[in-house]
């Protein structure tokens, strides 16, 4: 019986079996020095405009948002005039 899959209509051969070593088995770390950090170079400066102006944004809006509320959990002196002069601190 045949396997119908990938490959179909190709013939069926028994007892042929080929034997293979993928090349990254054969040299897993050729062009390490060489070619991967022009490739890291180039991923990163595709990626870039992609990644930072998000981050950026973010960031700046978190200190934006951040002022903002030490800003609003202050006291206002005005309020406290009143109080300061009873008390003689004025």
């Amino acid at each position: 019986m045949v396997h119908k899959g990938l490959g179909q209509g190709m013939a069926y051969v028994r007892g042929i079996i080929y034997y293979s070593v993928s090349p990254n088995e054969l040299h897993p770390f050729r062009g390490l020095l060489t070619k991967a950090p022009w490739n890291a170079l180039r991923r990163v400066s595709e990626e870039f405009f992609r990644v930072v102006p998000p981050f950026a944004g973010a960031y700046l809006i978190i200190t934006w948002g951040k002022e903002a509320n030490e800003k609003t959990k202050r006291k206002d002196p005005a309020f406290f005039e009143q109080e300061a002069a009873q008390n003689g601190e004025l």
